[in-house]
């Protein structure tokens, strides 16, 4: 706020639209929302290195890092699972009891799969891992309730949120606190519920400590089911994001852009303001032939900090002079009248395009901490054909894959081996967009290519996939047939097996993303 220092001191009445005091008054004090409440007493639980409430909120503010996370979930447990022979199994009876076991809880109507406790909705078996795989993203650890019926039979699955569940303390015999306890707690206002450890119950006596029953009320364990007082804890499956950071915790990478959300959260906040006429940028006010009070000095800083508060408030100036001890108004030498203007210092619309570019620098930064294409958050760029199915391949093959194979073991491990007793079988989650068929074609047709005079044509179509000939011309060399045995040339077989080789959704994919850039591109050259 600056004046000239010529001229003489005057009052300013400062008027809003809605002529009344109490505007001014409401300016003082902040009307912003308090921060939320994040996190509760664990009690009995070891903090983690980061609040996860604070974390999954994270999901609310920053609509690509909420969209990467369902994406990585999805990808890894959403489009379903096969029930497999486990790689150790030595040719398992796929009609034995082992295979009914696994069956039967999986798909069986006697199971039951819930994302949250008793009383909600039922859900299936994919929609319960992909909650858990979701913590596993956003906090850093997945928490799945492990249903199991008096008799300890496996009965179902249930998601627990994991803001509300941490890893047990326990005491030593002496009193003294160690760093680790048995099984987990959850918090949820002042009331707790603990579990189990997953497995702890079917753990082998000899050489061990034998199976440890938990109290769903208290937390002891005892070694005998029939001895726990109150009702036997559940087990929970507990799987972590690794990070060298935390013992007991998983810390998800995307931690390392937390500033950059939150500065994106900032940006979109501005934005806002602009757009709705919440705050007027680079203001300044010029005073012209006097000087303002201090009072008015206090007032006009209070409607100009109130701006922001209250939308499409006017505010009108008035300068009001002073009279001297003789009642004769204080002018300047010339006569000029007081003067009083708002004028901002700068244009917004001069820097909306480096806006722009900070935001799509923040989205391939979230998008990139995350490990997901950016053609799959609808972030397109310099995207065409080729590389889109590059970058869903690399996707799948180097992120989604490796953790569908670690997700899968987990559940083998307790599920199968510990409950059903079904070491043979395994499951198999869908990969999605990692199709090979396309890559492993075009090298068979360049060794084709580079080899015909030496390669039968039997050879050939067991390198192309294809059936071999029950006539003598399947012995017969590639070169001296011409073509592959059907009637065609070698280089039609070849082009027809790249064409197959591209996968139902990989096809389906690359299509959409390329007819969404063509539309782009239209866009631009309009």
């Amino acid at each position: 706020m600056s004046s000239s220092d010529s001229g003489s001191q005057f009052d300013m009445v400062v008027k809003t639209e809605l002529g009344n005091s109490a505007a001014l008054e409401k300016a003082e004090t902040s009307t912003q929302l308090d921060e939320r409440n994040v996190g509760v007493q664990i009690g009995g639980g070891i903090d983690p290195p980061y609040d996860p409430s604070v974390l999954a909120a994270f999901s609310e503010i920053n609509g690509t890092h909420a969209r990467a996370v369902a994406i990585k979930a999805k990808w890894e447990v959403g489009f379903g699972f096969n029930i497999v022979p486990h790689p150790r199994a030595d040719d398992p009876d796929p009609d034995g009891d082992q295979r009914k076991r696994v069956d039967d809880f999986w798909h069986g109507r006697d199971s039951t799969w819930k994302i949250g406790p008793e009383g909600t909705a039922a859900a299936t078996p994919d929609e319960v891992l992909a909650m858990g795989r979701r913590d596993f993203h956003s906090p850093g650890w997945g928490s799945i309730e492990i249903l199991a019926n008096g008799a300890g039979e496996l009965t179902g699955l249930a998601h627990v949120p994991s803001t509300t569940t941490r890893v047990r303390k326990s005491t030593s015999n002496d009193g003294k606190e160690t760093v680790a306890g048995t099984g987990y707690v959850q918090v949820r206002g002042r009331n707790k519920r603990y579990f189990g450890e997953a497995g702890a119950r079917h753990a082998d006596s000899e050489g061990g400590d034998g199976p440890t029953f938990v109290d769903a009320d208290t937390g002891k364990t005892y070694n005998r089911g029939s001895s726990v007082p109150n009702d036997v804890a559940n087990e929970l499956l507990f799987f972590v994001n690794p990070s060298p950071l935390s013992l007991y915790y998983g810390i998800p990478e995307w931690v390392a852009e937390m500033q950059t959300m939150v500065a994106e959260q900032a940006a979109k906040e501005y934005n806002r303001d602009i757009f709705e006429h919440k705050a007027i940028p680079y203001l300044a006010v010029i005073v012209k032939n006097g000087k303002l009070s201090e009072k008015s000095r206090s007032e006009l800083r209070s409607v100009i900090h109130g701006l922001k508060g209250e939308s499409h408030r006017t505010v009108i100036l008035e300068p009001k002079k002073i009279l001297d001890a003789a009642e004769n108004p204080l002018q300047n030498k010339d006569g000029s009248e007081p003067e009083i203007e708002l004028q901002p210092l700068g244009l917004t619309e001069n820097e909306d395009m480096a806006f722009t570019e900070f935001r799509e620098f923040n989205e391939h930064d979230i998008a990139k901490v995350h490990g997901v294409p950016p053609q799959l958050i609808n972030r397109l760029g310099d995207s065409n054909r080729a590389n889109i199915k590059e970058s869903i391949r690399t996707f799948a093959n180097q992120e989604v894959a490796p953790e569908q194979s670690r997700f899968a073991e987990r559940l083998y491990r307790v599920l199968h081996v510990d409950y059903l007793d079904a070491p043979d079988w395994t499951i198999e989650f869908e990969l999605r967009g990692a199709d090979t068929r396309q890559q492993d074609a075009e090298i068979a047709a360049t060794k084709l290519k580079n080899a015909k005079e030496i390669v039968k044509v039997n050879e050939g179509r067991e390198m192309l996939g294809l059936d071999p000939l029950e006539d003598p011309m399947g012995e017969w060399m590639i070169a001296e047939v011409g073509g592959m045995g059907t009637g065609g040339s070698v280089d039609q077989a070849i082009q027809d097996r790249i064409d197959e080789g591209m996968g139902d959704t990989e096809s389906t994919l690359s299509d959409r993303f390329e007819r969404q850039y063509l539309m782009n591109q239209g866009a631009n050259a309009d």
